[in-house]
């Protein structure tokens, strides 16, 4: 019995973060180990930011931000 690995490695989604901070050296030493892992310095809570990251071609999106940094409404 043979594995394909090229069939596995053809349902390898991308991933792109986007970050209006660069990474750290020890970060990026840990996210560079692995294939189709990209990086783009942006804000992805401006339209400018998901735009240059072209998020519009993107499979799936998900955003993570630092919960201090976004404005509390009162409802």
């Amino acid at each position: 019995m043979s594995c394909n690995h090229k069939s596995h490695l053809d349902k390898i989604t991308p991933v792109m973060i986007l970050s209006p901070a660069r990474t750290s050296r020890n970060q990026w030493k840990i996210l560079s180990r692995f294939d189709h892992v990209y990086f783009v310095e942006g804000n992805p809570m401006t339209r400018e930011g998901l735009e240059n990251g072209q998020v519009r071609y993107a499979k799936q999106t998900v955003i993570l931000t630092d919960s201090t940094r976004i404005p509390m409404y009162k409802f």
